[in-house]
């Protein structure tokens, strides 16, 4: 049950990641330039 929980979290991490990558690259320079501020 646990291991499950845990895969999920992974799972929804991963594709959170991916979500935000997409959407950073549409945005494009924006937010390294807030980042780094």
């Amino acid at each position: 049950m646990l291991l499950c929980v845990l895969l999920l979290k992974d799972l929804l991490d991963f594709l959170s990641n991916r979500v935000f990558t997409q959407f950073s690259y549409l945005i494009g320079i924006e937010i390294p330039i807030n980042f780094s501020e």
